[in-house]
């Protein structure tokens, strides 16, 4: 399967018309897909998205991929993309916003399938991506199906506690999706999952002085192999990844503290404080104290 390159440069925004106008958490609603093609479009929610049935060509700003029954894919927030190339294509969007939802997922948000699926698959290059995709089996799509139905008759239905009912109808909808990452298809999760696994070691231990040994060992793959798979998923090296965490993190405590830079950086895992201000430079386009001072709408000190 060829991944092909898509630039666009107008996107057509697409409205929230019914997590804020209904008052809820999570809409689902059915899309058939009659044209040869979709809008390239962007929305402020996140969207899950089943295919019922049909296939057509998912479209990506990163890349373009085939799908098909029992496909499931997340579309991030702000994330532009389309529909093309489109056979009876048949789909369930499941539209809410994954920062506020994190919080109602209980145990589930630590699950090994909630951390590939909903916080690191749309972190990964479209190719990677479409060989590791989730395909949901028969069984689980006709789940799936009874519970889009009852959903949608509770939207519908102006009952006490619709809105619960709706959340907890999606959280079950979840369920089924991390449970498909551990059901025994190991051989087509298991870089993925290690991959997520990692990338979450390493946001948690980021200001630690790892070693691109300490980081391999920690999945029990060779230096050669985790550089690989890094390449392939994420286009980049495991110690610019980890770099690239090392900066945000430490952008993200410039602008909400005024703790002196040297401490920042070594808070967040820069032994020399030059080498911290290079790299940042190099990230964000100006030297940390005057991202502080635009940040905070006033001029460095002299």
């Amino acid at each position: 399967m060829e991944i092909v390159m898509t630039i666009r440069k107008h996107s057509f925004f697409l409205r929230d018309f019914y997590l804020t106008p209904f008052n809820c958490t999570v809409y689902c609603s059915f899309h058939h897909y009659g044209e040869t093609k979709d809008r390239w479009h962007h929305h402020d929610f996140d969207e899950l998205v089943i295919v019922r049935s049909g296939e057509g060509t998912h479209v990506t700003e990163n890349g373009t991929y085939s799908i098909g029954k029992g496909d499931t894919f997340l579309i991030p927030f702000g994330r532009s993309h389309s529909y093309e190339n489109l056979r009876d294509l048949r789909i369930a969007n499941l539209i809410f916003r994954k920062d506020a939802w994190k919080q109602k997922c209980g145990d589930l948000a630590d699950s090994p399938g909630y951390n590939i699926f909903f916080e690191n698959s749309t972190r990964f290059k479209e190719e990677f991506r479409f060989h590791n995709r989730l395909t949901l089996s028969g069984e689980q799509l006709q789940e799936c199906e009874r519970i889009f139905s009852r959903m949608r008759m509770e939207q519908s239905a102006e009952l006490p506690g619709r809105n619960c009912m709706t959340e907890l109808l999606f959280l079950n909808l979840c369920v089924i999706i991390c449970r498909s990452f551990s059901s025994g298809e190991k051989t087509r999760t298991s870089e993925i999952s290690d991959l997520s696994r990692l990338l979450r070691f390493m946001e948690t231990h980021h200001s630690d002085p790892l070693k691109l040994e300490d980081l391999a060992r920690t999945i029990h793959r060779s230096v050669s192999s985790l550089t690989a798979l890094f390449r392939a998923a994420l286009g980049t090296s495991p110690v610019d990844y980890l770099n690239t965490i090392r900066l945000e993190q430490a952008a993200k405590e410039l602008r909400e503290t005024n703790r002196p830079v040297s401490a920042v950086a070594f808070a967040h895992g820069f032994s020399d404080s030059n080498y911290f201000s290079t790299r940042f430079s190099r990230r964000f386009g100006c030297a940390p104290r005057v991202y502080r001072a635009r940040q905070k709408n006033q001029a460095p000190e002299s």
